[in-house]
């Protein structure tokens, strides 16, 4: 199988995995519907710049379209697991003195890069 089919085909399954039409697509990736089918079929190649819109259009990394993976789509079971890392990182966070103190210090910062309060 050409390259230009398999980075065609992740195109598609991240088309499909953001819920977007090809039509739809088209539009955000600022390309004719018959371009972009042609480029999914892998009848056209698709340039670096075109790659880089789709994986911000489809809310993926630009990598997955030259990775052996199929499946793009994030199922609940990966989801939950995403929640239970995020929220064990919190917790991690919360009981370690010097980054919660730093984590406090942001936070009461006005984001201009001065602290109002210094880390101890």
């Amino acid at each position: 199988m050409s390259l230009d089919i398999r980075i065609g085909e992740k195109l598609r399954l991240a088309r499909e995995a953001a819920e977007l039409s090809q039509a739809d697509a088209a539009k955000l990736l600022k390309l004719s519907l018959p371009d972009l089918h042609a480029m999914e079929e892998g009848s056209l190649r698709t340039d670096a710049k075109t790659l880089c819109r789709a994986a911000h259009a489809y809310g993926v990394e630009i990598r997955c379209f030259f990775e052996a993976s199929k499946d793009l789509r994030v199922t609940s079971e990966d989801k939950f697991l995403i929640e239970a890392a995020s929220i064990s990182i919190l917790r991690s966070f919360r009981t370690n003195k010097a980054l919660s103190k730093l984590c406090e210090t942001v936070r009461e910062s006005d984001y201009s890069g001065r602290s109002r309060k210094s880390v101890g």
